[in-house]
């Protein structure tokens, strides 16, 4: 079974949509699933993180088959945005320890990049 394979079964037997509503999800054309499906549109990797990311599935799967279809990664919305954005470790760290501060120690921190960052 190849990657048009699986996209197929993913929408319609695990997921139960159309190829519109599939499409709709991830801002592509109806055209362009069907064109994955039947073989004759290459998936990039973009396209297949963006399949994992929107519909939970692992990426394993999505690419050879192998293992469960369905993933619960990313387990927090921070794993989903650093996914989204290609933030590094060391960028989640920064975003997760402002968003553990308290409200003061926010604000404090916010207005120092302020008058760091902006011409005032």
């Amino acid at each position: 079974m190849n990657i048009a394979n699986r996209i197929r079964i993913l929408r319609k037997d695990k997921l139960n949509l159309t190829q519109s509503l599939f499409g709709e999800k991830l801002n592509v054309k109806t055209s362009t699933v069907a064109g994955w499906e039947n073989g004759s549109r290459m998936v990039n990797e973009r396209t297949k993180k963006d399949i994992c990311r929107v519909f939970k599935v692992s990426l394993l799967w999505l690419e050879k088959g192998v293992g469960d279809v369905f993933t619960n990664l990313p387990e927090t919305l921070l794993d989903e945005i650093a996914d989204e954005y290609n933030l590094n470790s060391k960028m989640k760290k920064l975003i997760k320890t402002l968003l553990e501060l308290d409200e003061q120690s926010q604000d404090v921190l916010i207005n120092i990049l302020e008058k760091t960052f902006t011409n005032e």
